[in-house]
Protein backbone atom coordinates (compact mmCIF):
# COMPACT_ATOMS: atom_id res chain seq x y z
CA UNK A 1 0.00 0.00 0.00
CA UNK A 2 1.16 3.53 -0.78
CA UNK A 3 2.25 5.47 2.30
CA UNK A 4 2.02 9.23 2.76
CA UNK A 5 4.75 10.20 5.18
CA UNK A 6 3.46 13.20 7.10
CA UNK A 7 2.68 14.12 10.68
CA UNK A 8 -0.10 16.44 9.47
CA UNK A 9 -3.46 14.63 9.69
CA UNK A 10 -5.26 17.38 7.74
CA UNK A 11 -2.83 17.02 4.81
CA UNK A 12 -3.23 13.25 4.91
CA UNK A 13 -7.04 13.47 4.84
CA UNK A 14 -6.94 15.91 1.93
CA UNK A 15 -4.53 13.77 -0.11
CA UNK A 16 -6.44 10.58 0.73
CA UNK A 17 -9.66 12.12 -0.62
CA UNK A 18 -7.93 13.46 -3.75
CA UNK A 19 -6.28 10.12 -4.58
CA UNK A 20 -9.45 7.99 -4.42
CA UNK A 21 -9.81 5.20 -5.56
CA UNK A 22 -6.09 4.73 -4.88
CA UNK A 23 -5.67 3.59 -1.29
CA UNK A 24 -3.07 5.23 0.92
CA UNK A 25 -2.19 5.16 4.57
CA UNK A 26 -0.49 7.69 6.76
CA UNK A 27 2.96 7.06 8.14
CA UNK A 28 2.92 9.55 10.99
CA UNK A 29 6.53 10.73 10.99
CA UNK A 30 7.65 14.32 11.38
CA UNK A 31 10.61 14.25 8.99
CA UNK A 32 13.63 16.39 9.75
CA UNK A 33 13.68 19.39 7.44
CA UNK A 34 16.69 21.43 6.54
CA UNK A 35 16.23 25.17 6.60
CA UNK A 36 16.68 26.54 3.11
CA UNK A 37 14.90 28.94 0.80
CA UNK A 38 15.12 26.40 -2.06
CA UNK A 39 12.20 23.94 -1.84
CA UNK A 40 14.01 21.48 -4.14
CA UNK A 41 16.85 21.13 -1.62
CA UNK A 42 14.29 20.63 1.15
CA UNK A 43 12.36 17.90 -0.68
CA UNK A 44 15.57 16.04 -1.56
CA UNK A 45 16.61 16.10 2.11
CA UNK A 46 13.15 14.95 3.19
CA UNK A 47 13.45 12.03 0.76
CA UNK A 48 16.74 10.97 2.40
CA UNK A 49 15.06 11.15 5.81
CA UNK A 50 11.99 9.26 4.59
CA UNK A 51 14.11 6.40 3.24
CA UNK A 52 15.43 5.89 6.77
CA UNK A 53 11.88 4.87 7.75
CA UNK A 54 10.37 3.32 4.63
CA UNK A 55 11.71 1.72 1.43
CA UNK A 56 8.74 2.66 -0.73
CA UNK A 57 6.41 3.19 -2.26
CA UNK A 58 5.62 6.44 -0.48
CA UNK A 59 4.88 10.09 -1.07
CA UNK A 60 6.12 13.17 0.70
CA UNK A 61 5.50 16.81 -0.04
CA UNK A 62 6.65 20.30 0.78
CA UNK A 63 4.74 23.50 0.20
CA UNK A 64 5.76 27.12 -0.10
CA UNK A 65 4.08 30.49 -0.28
CA UNK A 66 5.90 33.64 -1.28
CA UNK A 67 4.59 37.14 -0.87
CA UNK A 68 5.37 40.35 -2.70
CA UNK A 69 5.30 42.03 0.73
CA UNK A 70 8.44 40.03 1.63
CA UNK A 71 10.30 40.68 -1.61
CA UNK A 72 8.85 37.68 -3.44
CA UNK A 73 11.13 35.22 -1.60
CA UNK A 74 9.60 34.77 1.85
CA UNK A 75 8.06 33.10 3.66
CA UNK A 76 8.67 30.44 1.00
CA UNK A 77 9.20 27.04 2.61
CA UNK A 78 9.04 28.77 6.01
CA UNK A 79 5.30 29.41 5.61
CA UNK A 80 4.54 26.74 8.22
CA UNK A 81 6.48 28.66 10.87
CA UNK A 82 5.13 32.06 9.81
CA UNK A 83 1.65 30.60 10.10
CA UNK A 84 2.37 28.95 13.47
CA UNK A 85 3.77 32.18 14.89
CA UNK A 86 1.55 34.84 13.28
CA UNK A 87 -1.50 32.94 12.12
CA UNK A 88 -3.25 33.62 8.83
CA UNK A 89 -4.73 36.86 10.15
CA UNK A 90 -1.30 38.20 11.12
CA UNK A 91 0.17 37.33 7.71
CA UNK A 92 -2.78 39.04 6.02
CA UNK A 93 -2.35 42.16 8.17
CA UNK A 94 1.31 42.47 7.16
CA UNK A 95 0.47 42.28 3.45
CA UNK A 96 -2.27 44.88 3.96
CA UNK A 97 -0.02 47.26 5.94
CA UNK A 98 2.82 47.03 3.41
CA UNK A 99 0.32 47.44 0.58
CA UNK A 100 1.58 44.49 -1.43
CA UNK A 101 -0.85 41.58 -1.56
CA UNK A 102 0.40 39.56 -4.54
CA UNK A 103 1.60 36.07 -3.69
CA UNK A 104 2.19 32.64 -5.13
CA UNK A 105 1.71 29.22 -3.59
CA UNK A 106 3.53 26.11 -4.73
CA UNK A 107 4.10 22.51 -3.79
CA UNK A 108 6.42 19.66 -4.67
CA UNK A 109 5.11 16.12 -4.23
CA UNK A 110 7.66 13.31 -4.48
CA UNK A 111 6.55 9.76 -5.26
CA UNK A 112 9.28 7.28 -4.35
CA UNK A 113 8.63 3.82 -5.72
CA UNK A 114 12.04 2.91 -4.32
CA UNK A 115 15.46 4.52 -3.93
CA UNK A 116 16.10 4.44 -7.69
CA UNK A 117 12.65 5.47 -8.90
CA UNK A 118 11.52 8.90 -7.72
CA UNK A 119 9.11 11.13 -9.62
CA UNK A 120 8.28 14.75 -8.76
CA UNK A 121 4.98 16.54 -9.30
CA UNK A 122 4.92 20.31 -8.94
CA UNK A 123 2.23 22.95 -9.02
CA UNK A 124 2.24 26.71 -8.58
CA UNK A 125 -0.57 29.25 -8.54
CA UNK A 126 -0.56 33.02 -8.34
CA UNK A 127 -2.97 35.08 -6.33
CA UNK A 128 -3.36 37.56 -3.50
CA UNK A 129 -3.25 37.55 0.27
CA UNK A 130 -6.63 38.66 1.62
CA UNK A 131 -8.45 38.82 4.94
CA UNK A 132 -9.21 35.31 6.25
CA UNK A 133 -12.32 33.67 4.74
CA UNK A 134 -13.48 30.09 4.72
CA UNK A 135 -13.32 27.48 7.43
CA UNK A 136 -11.81 24.60 5.45
CA UNK A 137 -8.15 23.90 5.23
CA UNK A 138 -5.08 24.91 7.11
CA UNK A 139 -1.99 27.02 6.66
CA UNK A 140 -2.52 29.80 4.16
CA UNK A 141 -5.81 28.38 2.74
CA UNK A 142 -8.08 30.99 4.39
CA UNK A 143 -5.97 33.98 3.19
CA UNK A 144 -4.86 32.90 -0.29
CA UNK A 145 -7.17 33.93 -3.13
CA UNK A 146 -6.09 32.39 -6.46
CA UNK A 147 -5.87 34.76 -9.42
CA UNK A 148 -9.22 34.92 -11.22
CA UNK A 149 -11.15 33.64 -8.19
CA UNK A 150 -13.44 35.56 -5.87
CA UNK A 151 -12.93 32.95 -3.13
CA UNK A 152 -10.00 31.91 -0.97
CA UNK A 153 -8.62 28.39 -1.06
CA UNK A 154 -10.38 27.87 2.28
CA UNK A 155 -13.73 28.78 0.70
CA UNK A 156 -13.10 26.77 -2.47
CA UNK A 157 -12.05 23.67 -0.55
CA UNK A 158 -15.19 23.95 1.64
CA UNK A 159 -17.16 23.26 -1.54
CA UNK A 160 -14.86 20.43 -2.65
CA UNK A 161 -13.06 22.52 -5.30
CA UNK A 162 -9.35 21.71 -5.25
CA UNK A 163 -8.75 22.80 -8.87
CA UNK A 164 -6.93 26.00 -7.84
CA UNK A 165 -5.02 24.44 -4.94
CA UNK A 166 -1.35 23.66 -5.56
CA UNK A 167 -1.74 20.43 -3.56
CA UNK A 168 -4.88 19.51 -5.51
CA UNK A 169 -3.16 20.13 -8.86
CA UNK A 170 0.01 18.20 -7.94
CA UNK A 171 -1.92 15.28 -6.40
CA UNK A 172 -4.10 15.03 -9.51
CA UNK A 173 -0.89 14.78 -11.59
CA UNK A 174 0.34 12.05 -9.23
CA UNK A 175 -3.01 10.24 -9.43
CA UNK A 176 -2.96 10.24 -13.26
CA UNK A 177 0.63 8.91 -13.14
CA UNK A 178 -0.25 6.13 -10.69
CA UNK A 179 -3.37 5.06 -12.58
CA UNK A 180 -1.50 5.04 -15.90
CA UNK A 181 1.34 2.99 -14.45
CA UNK A 182 -1.09 0.48 -12.88
CA UNK A 183 -2.23 -0.39 -16.39
CA UNK A 184 1.29 -1.24 -17.55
Amino acid sequence: MLKFITSNKAKFNEVKALLKPIKISQQNIDLEEIQDIDPHKIIRHKLKEAFKHHKGPFIIEDGSAVMEAFGGKLPGPFIKWFNDYMGPKGISQIAKKIGKRKASASIIVAFAKNLKSITFFEAKINGNIVNPKGSYGFGYDPIFMPKGSKKTLGELKEKGDFSKSPRGIAINKLKAFLLENQKQ
